[in-house]
């Protein structure tokens, strides 16, 4: 692999395998010190802008996790394991789809201000997930009818298929094998 991000080890998790790029971790183990660091940042944040008193050491707050559809139940419940060993306590139910959540965001900032259906496809740093749903009452109402999700197309991954496609095209049109274009 090219190198290791938040979103490869959220991806990982499924299958738990050592991390070569991180001398072996776990990913379990990689996703839960993400997200022990991102709550850690936040609260140093919070206290940097002078919004959270220096004796608060902790917060309990509540908070959805987004998942991708590829994720079947006993990978859902892996996320479970790992954000509740980080300390964010977080249930079945409040896991949500990315690209259910996107789907709400779009239609609440009225990018979607017709009723009737729509495709949102949420290319992240990991997969790219798509939700099909149909909005009635002015964006009161949703109905979803499908999401899925594609494992490892999105990111940096995504940008080496569009590069590999843009110069395979570069040579072609040119006449001269990708080798000699040199940039590869």
């Amino acid at each position: 692999r090219a190198g290791v991000s938040k979103h490869s080890v959220k991806l990982d998790l499924p299958s738990n395998l050592p991390i070569p790029e991180l001398d072996g971790m776990l990913p379990e183990e990689a996703a839960r010190r993400i997200i022990e660091a991102a709550v850690a940042a936040a609260l140093g944040e919070l206290r940097r802008r002078g919004l959270l008193p220096d004796r608060v050491s902790r917060l309990s707050f509540a908070t959805n996790v987004g998942v991708t559809p590829a994720f079947d139940l006993s990978d859902r419940f892996r996320l479970l394991e790992v954000c509740q060993a980080a300390g964010v306590t977080v249930e079945m139910h409040q896991l949500i789809e990315e690209p259910v959540a996107a789907a709400f965001s779009v239609a609440k900032t009225a990018m979607a201000d017709d009723d009737g259906g729509f495709l949102l496809v949420d290319i992240g740093g990991g997969t790219t997930d798509v939700a099909i749903m149909e909005m009635r009452g002015r964006g009161r109402d949703y109905l979803l009818h499908a999401t899925a999700g594609q494992p490892r197309l999105a990111g940096d991954r995504l940008t080496e298929v569009l590069v590999d496609h843009l110069v395979g095209r570069l040579a072609e049109e040119r006449g001269v094998p990708v080798a000699e274009l040199g940039l590869s």
